[in-house]
């Protein structure tokens, strides 16, 4: 076996559960922080798009969901 017989495994995307634990996180923060409710709906539609584009890996949810989590306990 040759190292280009080797293939690199595809780390796993979101999966639907996950990605609405993430949007619910990411609405706590916005109200915790006192976030301009006229801004809000914005935010989280630019929010769940970035999210979308970025196709972040479970490894990188799982990293934001720390930061998100522990700044909303913080408050």
């Amino acid at each position: 076996m040759s190292p280009g017989d080797i293939k690199k495994k595809k780390p796993r995307q979101l999966g639907k559960i996950e990605k609405e634990k993430l949007f619910s996180f990411f609405s706590e923060l916005l109200d915790e922080t006192n976030y301009p409710e006229h801004k809000k709906k914005h935010t989280e539609i630019m929010f769940k798009r970035m999210m979308g584009r970025a196709m972040p890996s479970t490894w990188e949810y799982h990293t934001l969901m720390g930061v998100i989590g522990g700044s909303v306990e913080a408050y």
